[in-house]
């Protein structure tokens, strides 16, 4: 009786199946009727073959690395992020190749740029300044240049941005430089600046509105002339800039950077800078309030305020720059456009380079009209 009990019990314990030879393991549940491998399932990638399976010794009842588990998630094709510069790994090595050196050696430089270090993206490094041939405009290509940026040079007067191009070209060699002669102060100019941009293939990712136009001169001693292209170049062609290149950035959702130039005169309207400073104050103005309409497209802008700066736009001989920079009355271009881009790429909206002039905003906001009065008998002589 035991004996049969025995046998009857052997009879009834199946031997698990085996899988057939070539065929594979499944981790079916109940109820599932058919099965994807991961390699032909839509928005997956196969593993490389070297790739490392995380296998220990004698462990031979491991999941195959082409059949997702529960300790495998699908893997997705990577994207490029918009502002970032983000690329897939298909194009990473054509991208370095082609991609200037920024903030560092090659094999040092991240990916992504570093707003803090303000490098150029890899796939677009372009930077558009305006009046590049002389003063600080120069000092931000220079500046751009060294941070892996290739640069559009546009200004008045082709002799200078020419010049610039090529001690730029000499200094980079591995840079695309290009200059563009182009007088700003018309209706027309930014239409025509950007229609130009356009068909060299170009994508701005910094733009610098440096162009500008000093006077010191009363209002009623103005020519109608110099009053129409102060402000169409200061605030028509700025704008107009800031509306045409931001709308192409957000387009290429990439994200960028917009620097327009204002003066530490908007807080001081002395007499002889009424056109001067208004037309200032608006840059200001309209850059702190654009800087909140564009910030959820990644788009930095930001207003540069120097006070005196050590170049020849207010007409200052070599030895008195010279002076007032010992004095510490004037900044150097150099410094000016240093402070400005770190600022731009740390997202500030409006900056003054100088503690020292900063100081003295609310005091010019004090100063009573009657102090003014010798100060203007002093300086109409400088007044042209």
């Amino acid at each position: 009786m035991e004996t049969t009990e025995t046998k009857r019990s052997v009879a009834g314990t199946r031997k698990p199946e085996q899988p057939e030879k070539g065929t594979r393991p499944t981790d079916e549940r109940p109820g599932d009727t058919t099965h994807t491998p991961a390699d032909k399932q839509p928005g997956s990638m196969t593993p490389h073959a070297d790739k490392p399976t995380g296998e220990r010794p004698g462990d031979t009842t491991h999941a195959p690395a082409d059949r997702p588990t529960d300790a495998q998630p699908t893997a997705r094709p990577d994207t490029p992020e918009a502002g970032t510069g983000a690329q897939t790994d298909t194009s990473a090595q054509e991208t370095a190749n082609r991609t200037p050196a920024a903030c560092g050696d090659a094999a040092d430089r991240p990916k992504r740029p570093n707003p803090g270090c303000g490098e150029a993206p890899q796939d677009t490094p372009w930077a558009l300044i305006t009046g590049a041939g002389t003063g600080i405009g120069r000092r931000y290509a220079e500046q751009l240049a060294d941070r892996g940026y290739n640069l559009v040079l546009a200004g008045l007067a082709p002799e200078h941005i020419v010049r610039a191009a090529d001690e730029l070209r000499a200094s980079h060699p591995s840079l695309d430089i290009r200059t563009l002669a182009i007088d700003l102060a018309r209706e027309e100019a930014s239409d025509e600046l950007f229609a130009w941009v356009r068909s060299q293939g170009i994508g701005v990712d910094v733009l610098i509105n440096n162009a500008g136009i000093f006077s010191f001169c009363d209002l009623l001693a103005t020519p109608d002339r110099r009053i129409a292209r102060i402000i169409l170049l200061h605030d028509l062609t700025a704008t107009l800039n800031c509306r045409h290149f931001a709308a192409d950035m957000v387009r290429r959702g990439r994200g960028g950077y917009i620097l327009n130039m204002s003066s530490f005169s908007l807080w001081m309207p002395f007499p002889g800078l009424s056109l001067y400073s208004a037309s200032k104050a608006y840059l200001r103005s309209f850059s702190v309030a654009f800087a909140r309409e564009v910030r959820e497209h990644g788009i930095r802008v930001t207003a540069v305020c120097p006070a005196g700066v050590a170049t020849d736009l207010y007409g200052l001989p070599p030895r008195w720059q010279r002076i007032g920079l010992r004095l510490g009355v004037l900044i150097s271009a150099e410094s000016c456009a240093r402070r400005g881009l770190r600022a731009l790429f740390r997202g500030r909206r409006c900056i003054v380079p100088d503690w020292w002039n900063r100081i003295w905003i609310p005091l010019c906001k004090l100063l009573p009209t009657g102090a003014l009065r010798p100060l203007r008998r002093h300086t109409m002589k400088f007044q042209k």
